[in-house]
């Protein structure tokens, strides 16, 4: 039970759900500099015997920055721990034998990437809500240099044909992974997590030569495997990325 209300909780969590894509601030610069720095800030905490917060998030004006800033401290202000209902002292934990049980953790690791145009940032996650094991979660998010956030939808010319167009580079990538990996069965969920109906939900980042997509277990994947980044080079996609937003 314990379990399965952490994994609610993390998959239907505002955060999870929250995909409006709104202008935010604004930047007079026509290109990102090619040696964009961004400040990293470090949060760790306890602040109950049961849950532990590990946190990096960014600081400064670049665009996206912000807004990033505050979903990692929405995710922190959000996080829910079995014991945070309960009030379990650890010693009752203990005498029970359900310490692994009630151990409750947030780690949260922050980076970007960009091109000319783009600058994405990505949160990966790895939380633990009480149980056996954690789960893996990424998220990203995109703007351009004016500052405004964009959905995958806005970097395509056709918003007919491109769910179509990277769901089969996406299966293609898959199965060339699969070879790879004989550790796990990623054709046994190969169509699910690329199918044209979630495209749209699967996190993904823009690097110089790429757009990249984010798999985790939230996104499809299956325990153990972590967060897998599948890329696919714009050269693939001239004829269906906007021009605009490749260098």
């Amino acid at each position: 039970m314990i379990i399965a209300l952490g994994y609610l909780y993390f998959k239907f969590s505002p955060s999870q759900t929250n995909n409006k894509i709104e202008k935010t601030e604004q930047s007079d610069d026509k290109n990102f500099p090619t040696n964009l720095k961004i400040n990293k800030k470090n949060l760790n905490s306890k602040p109950e015997w049961y849950k532990e917060i590990k946190a990096e998030y960014p600081e400064g004006d670049v665009a996206g920055v912000a807004e990033t800033e505050k979903f990692v401290r929405d995710k922190i202000d959000q996080l829910w721990c079995a014991n945070d209902d309960e009030k379990l002292t650890e010693s009752d934990v203990k005498e029970k034998g359900m310490l692994e049980m009630y151990k409750c953790s947030l780690d949260i690791k922050y980076s970007f990437t960009h091109n000319n145009k783009l600058i994405s940032h990505k949160i990966s996650e790895y939380g633990m809500y009480g149980g056996t094991h954690g789960i893996y979660n990424a998220e990203a998010f995109t703007y351009n240099t004016n500052g405004r956030k964009l959905a995958l939808s806005d970097l395509f010319y056709d918003s007919n044909t491109y769910k179509k167009v990277l769901s089969d580079k996406l299966k293609n990538r898959f199965k060339e992974l699969q070879k790879q990996n004989k550790d796990y069965n990623f054709d046994s969920i190969l169509n699910d997590i690329t199918s044209e109906a979630v495209i749209e939900s699967v996190p993904f980042i823009i690097k110089t030569n790429s757009i990249t997509f984010l798999f985790s277990e939230t996104h499809g994947l299956g325990y153990g495997v972590g967060e897998v980044e599948v890329a696919i080079p714009f050269t693939e996609l001239k004829n269906a990325i906007k021009s605009e937003y490749i260098d």
